[in-house]
């Protein structure tokens, strides 16, 4: 029972810490990645989900574990976001788990291990990877990074192929969650940099053991760049890539703060680019150089204190936006890197308890304490969707996406003057900003000012000839204005840069079967009953009537495929029972009575 008892410490300890995440809602990106995605709903989404060529075709990034993950918690728990909170709260504690057994097999410091593991379950800087469920990437990566960190080492010991098996597999599973499971490879190097590859509990980790691991690594490196998976994005930040280089150092001295005093936390951080060799650059860029320096030179003198410091940096590589990314920076970025922060300031406390036993564990004892008391208060930061961006307005006046996002949300609440007033603020932040002019396109529309909307839309699709819903939500304009065509080719044109819009299929569903019921006429259908189903196929009329029926089930079919949307269900089961009558006119009474039997098939389906 013993040698559970630390798992059973630190999962005991999440659950504490972050029982006030339970009744959070999903927000911003959880509704999109759970709600909105069909291929995690049944068994029958998982091979699409595996599929790469299936989600890049999407646009979306490849990390099949994350999915998986998702579609196992769907099965478990439905839609109810409690559940999906309770695994990612029980994957943090695990992580802690084995942060603390990691450590113990490579320093043999049982009170390093505890301490530094304990650091890391309650630290707050780790909330966004927890609290907020899209976050699951992080600890999903991390924990998969570790297993197989700790096999290969076990492996080293005791030469058993399952342990070494174990690690590949795990390393694999690491970067397909996220792909800063790559770093694995640099911290396997440290490690033998750090021991000279002999294992303090016996064995030696050979360089040789770790060239598979290497070989994955370059392989899926190459497919992520190909494919601009993970959050990449085509072009650096405003300024290009040598302004973004010379920000970041200073983003890295704003991580060392909040991990050190995280007493303010942020959903949404808009760093000032750096364009100029001012001194606050040249001071950003000594810091983080000189504290890398003194640990390599350390390296063997003071090796956890060394080694906590080279895994933080290592842990920051992945998202340092040379490849450029949808954030220059965020809290959950720091999920890897904490484990070196926890570490190093594990070896200092660890020190003074050998020295002052009383002193040092009041003050390691203090300082969880503390982290875990802002860690449980910052889990109302995600509560819902206008709390979440409320409170990023007022952290972050200045960023853009924040503005936009309560914009948005401020609409769905039907609080339309503020959603406006916010969406000026935005507008003087990034005034060139096509999502800016779709969402007053959208309050205009709630304001029956088609005229505005109309404008703001295609001011939207000036700036941006691939925005999608600017082209949706023309055709919905066109199509209240009884403009048919024109409608029909906004739809087209949305689906068009992107097959995968449920909305837009439902859209054009609704035009087609809008066409379908304004050509129908019993006047003309009654004169053809009795005749033979290959001379009714060969009728001009009932052709042209049966392909504006057949476009709109396909459209429907593809938004109920994408979506499930309840729409698209009842109004497939409309075109069902209109077919049905058609048939019944025609006095093929079998026929009317299966296409009756597919519009319930449906609604039973809803």
């Amino acid at each position: 029972m013993k040698k559970y008892l630390p798992g059973l410490l630190f999962i005991s300890l999440s659950f504490i810490i972050y029982s006030g995440s339970l009744d959070n809602r999903f927000v911003y990106d959880d509704k999109e990645l759970i709600i909105e995605n069909p291929l995690i709903k049944s068994l029958s989404g998982i091979p699409e989900i595996l599929n790469p060529s299936s989600r890049l075709e999407k646009k979306r990034p490849y990390r099949p574990v994350r999915d998986l993950s998702y579609a196992l918690d769907y099965f478990a728990w439905g839609e109810n976001p409690s559940g999906f909170h309770i695994t990612g709260i029980l994957l943090h504690g695990m992580n802690g788990f084995l942060v603390f057994c990691l450590l113990g097999l490579l320093f043999r410091n049982n009170m390093l291990s505890l301490i530094a593991a304990l650091l890391f379950t309650a630290h707050p800087v780790n909330s966004e990877a927890v609290a907020w469920i899209s976050g699951r990437k992080e600890i999903l990566y991390t924990f998969f990074l570790l297993l197989s960190f700790i096999a290969l080492l076990e492996f080293a010991k005791t030469g058993r192929r399952l342990l070494y098996a174990l690690s590949l597999i795990s390393f694999f599973l690491s970067v397909l969650a996220k792909e800063s499971g790559l770093v694995l490879v640099p911290l396997l190097m440290l490690y033998n940099a750090l021991c000279g590859g002999e294992s303090p509990r016996g064995g030696k980790m050979k360089e040789r053991y770790y060239v598979p691991h290497l070989f994955i690594a370059a392989v899926l490196t190459v497919f992520f760049i190909k494919t601009r998976g993970g959050g990449i994005i085509e072009n650096a930040y405003r300024g290009g890539f040598l302004n973004t280089m010379m920000t970041m150092p200073s983003v890295v001295i704003y991580y060392i703060r909040i991990l050190v005093f995280p007493d303010v936390l942020k959903a949404e951080y808009a760093p000032r680019i750096i364009s100029s060799l001012n001194a606050g650059f040249l001071l950003s860029l000594i810091i983080p150089a000189a504290a890398a320096a003194l640990a390599i030179r350390n390296l063997k003198k003071h090796k956890e204190a060394s080694f906590g410091v080279l895994w933080f940096f290592l842990g920051l590589i992945p998202v340092s936006n040379i490849l450029p990314l949808t954030n220059m920076m965020a809290e959950r970025y720091l999920y890897l890197s904490s484990i070196g922060f926890c570490l190093f300031i594990s070896f200092i406390l660890s020190h003074l308890i050998t020295r002052k036993k009383v002193m040092g564990i009041a003050l390691a004892s203090a300082v969880i304490l503390l982290y875990s008391i802002r860690t449980f208060l910052r889990n109302d930061d995600w509560k819902d969707d206008f709390t979440l961006w409320s409170k990023a307005v007022e952290q972050t006046p200045s960023s853009a996406r924040a503005r936009y996002n309560l914009a948005v949300e401020l609409m769905r609440l039907g609080r339309l003057d503020e959603a406006e007033l916010n969406l000026g603020k935005f507008a003087e932040a990034d005034p060139g900003d096509p999502y800016l002019y779709v969402n007053l396109g959208m309050i205009s529309l709630w304001k029956k000012d088609t005229g505005a909307a109309e404008k703001y839309f295609l001011k939207a699709i000036a700036l941006d000839p691939g925005n999608e819903e600017g082209y949706n939500n023309l055709g919905n304009i066109y199509f209240a204005e009884d403009r048919a065509e024109d409608a029909e080719r906004m739809y087209k044109k949305a689906l068009e840069l992107d097959y995968y819009l449920p909305e837009t299929h439902y859209n054009l569903g609704n035009l087609y079967f809008d066409k379908a019921e304004a050509l129908f006429d019993e006047s003309r259908i009654r004169p053809l009953a009795g005749l033979p189903l290959e001379t009714l196929a060969k009728n001009r009329y009932l052709l042209e009537l049966d392909r504006l029926k057949s476009l709109a089930e396909n459209h429907y079919l593809a938004a109920l495929k994408l979506s499930g949307h309840a729409g698209a269900c009842k109004n497939l089961s409309l075109v069902y029972r209109k077919e049905s009558g058609i048939y019944s006119l025609l006095g093929y009474k079998d026929i009317a009575e299966k296409k009756l039997g597919k519009a319930a098939n449906v609604t039973g389906h809803r």
